[in-house]
Formats: structure tokens, sequence, C-alpha cells
């Protein structure tokens, strides 16, 4: 096989997925405007409750003016917001169990040092 025939059957390849990804890409938008259209709601993606409370728990740590018991606050009203089945302590408890996985995550290892040490001055070699 030479190199001009790989290369074709490369090409054929490419073009083939291309057309694939286009037709599905065509049958999604052809199946969402029919819903619409019919007043229907399209399906969105499902998240789970501990996907949502990570996030919910990275996007509170970016808020520098509350302190932690707020940022945790926020994140159960929020939690409760997207998903009104969930009770307070349920909410509060996913909540409290992500910001424990990210403490555990965020500890130092015992490999690494926790303190700098001196390597030694300029001057004190002579």
């Amino acid at each position: 096989m030479t190199t001009d025939q790989l290369t074709n059957y490369l090409l054929i390849a490419l073009i083939i997925i291309i057309a694939l990804a286009r037709g599905v890409s065509v049958s999604l938008d052809f199946y969402i405007k029919k819903m619409e259209l019919m007043h229907r709601s399209v399906p969105k993606q499902v998240i789970e409750i501990r996907e949502k409370a990570d996030w919910l728990v990275s996007e509170a740590s970016t808020m520098l003016t509350l302190s932690g018991a707020e940022k945790k606050d926020w994140a159960t009203n929020q939690l409760q917001k997207s998903n009104p089945t969930l009770t307070t302590a349920e909410a509060r408890g996913v909540i409290q169990t992500t910001y424990d996985n990210k403490q555990k995550n965020q500890e130092p290892n015992e490999s690494t040092p926790e303190t700098a040490t001196s390597l030694g001055n300029v001057l004190d070699q002579k």
C-alpha cells in the first residue's frame, strides 16, 4: 500500500466521520425545533446532586466577601433551589460532605516538608 492510497483512505474515513457528525447535528436541531413548535419541553442533561454540590462548593470558594458558614448556607440554598425535593438537612449534608472531601484532598502529603529550610547564604561561604 502506497502513501497515496493510505492518505486517500484516511481522507475518506475523515469525510465519513464529518458527514455522520453533521447528520447527527442536523437531526438534533430538527428534533429541538419540532419539540419547540409543539410547545413541549426538550430533555436536558441530568446532573447528579453530588456534581451540582461540587460545582456550588467551588463557586462558593471564589466568593471572598463571605465567611465559611455563609458560603455553606449560600451553597445549600442554591442546591435547594435547583432541586426543590431536597430537604434542608439533606442539602446541608451533601454540601458538608463535599466540603469535607475538598478539605481531605487539599491536605499536604507527608512526604513534602511543611517548613522551608535554609540552604545558606552567599556570605557564609568563604
